[in-house]
């Protein structure tokens, strides 16, 4: 507890929970009253879930459209969104206003981006966000296909020092078998999942690969695609 005397105090709370903070007032002739009240005080979370992407063609361009839910203990007043499709750099766009707690914004870009051919993936994220007492980095992304087709994406970070990530495109649920081969032609790892629709992204521990370079092959129903992933070592 604390105490503090004066007309107006203030006190900082550490953790989150219910308080009560109680009055006590002394007139000049010694008597005494109170008075109490019980506050609860949350530690401020921020948390967004960036859900339903779409990406709209028009003439040649795009405009994109997200549900964006603030799972936040705060109110968030504005955000930072990015925007983009592969192949071009993000538009930046400052969401000002109310998003309370609980809360769905349907999010229109105000902006369109034009359509590059062949371009696979549709992309949106969140950057900075201001909420009533403090800024936060979110960095969600979400990337959904332009195109129900399977399709498997160049592989990031390449080169690769410990790990790295591809992103397959699959237009239907079924399984995929992938493998990684070095320049000899020797498999030096096989792994086998189930490919949702939409973007897949699936891991690649490297770190007890040589140096070189590897072919990553995925094979999809009765397709086969493969990109090309370099290691590096420290």
């Amino acid at each position: 507890g604390d105490d503090a005397n004066g007309v107006s105090v203030s006190h900082t709370y550490m953790q989150s929970g219910l308080f009560t903070i109680t009055l006590y007032a002394t007139d000049p002739n010694g008597c005494t009253d109170s008075a109490f009240r019980v506050v609860n005080v949350i530690t401020p979370v921020f948390q967004i879930d960036l859900s339903n992407l779409t990406c709209i063609e028009q003439n040649g361009y795009i405009r994109f459209n997200a549900d964006i839910q603030n799972l936040s203990t705060v109110t968030i007043t504005s955000m930072d969104i990015e925007s983009w499709i592969s192949g071009t750099q993000p538009a930046l766009e400052t969401w000002m206003g109310n998003l309370y707690i609980g809360n769905t914004l349907h999010y229109e870009s105000a902006y369109q981006i034009q359509m590059i051919d062949d371009a696979p993936l549709c992309c949106m994220r969140i950057g900075t966000a201001t909420g009533i007492l403090n800024d936060t980095v979110f960095n969600k992304t979400i990337c959904v296909p332009l195109k129900n087709e399977f399709r498997v994406l160049p592989p990031f970070p390449n080169p690769s020092i410990d790990e790295s990530s591809i992103n397959i495109i699959a237009p239907l649920t079924g399984e995929a078998f992938i493998t990684v081969s070095n320049m000899r032609g020797e498999v030096v790892s096989e792994q086998s999942l189930i490919l949702h629709p939409g973007v897949n992204t699936v891991s690649i521990n490297t770190i007890f690969y040589t140096a070189g370079i590897f072919q990553v092959a995925v094979y999809y129903k009765d397709e086969r695609q493969q990109v090309r992933l370099m290691v590096i070592h420290h």
